[in-house]
């Protein structure tokens, strides 16, 4: 997989047109916890590993709190859903 610029960061109006595009392409389902609704774009290369900033080979619909919860661990590593308030049990 590409890795980006040099330099290139995720942030303003050109992730805003990622994650719509990410959720667009590959639906809502969130790829870290399963459940639907995702709101945001999770990196699965992290951009701090050298993964792409602005790919959508590299982009999967997350839940932004999952996102979080993953940071920039490998993707092998267990993360638990930042949706765990909604569950009750």
């Amino acid at each position: 997989m590409p890795t980006g610029d040099v330099g290139e960061v995720w942030g303003g109006r050109k992730a805003q047109e990622y994650v719509a595009g990410t959720l667009e392409r590959y639906g809502t389902i969130c790829r870290l916890c399963g459940l639907p609704g995702a709101d945001s774009a999770d990196h699965i290369i992290a951009r701090s590993h050298g993964g792409a900033v602005y790919d959508y080979a590299n982009l999967r619909p997350a839940h932004q709190r999952c996102n979080e919860s993953r940071g920039n661990r490998d993707l092998t590593a267990p993360v638990e859903s930042g949706l765990g308030f909604f569950v009750s049990g």
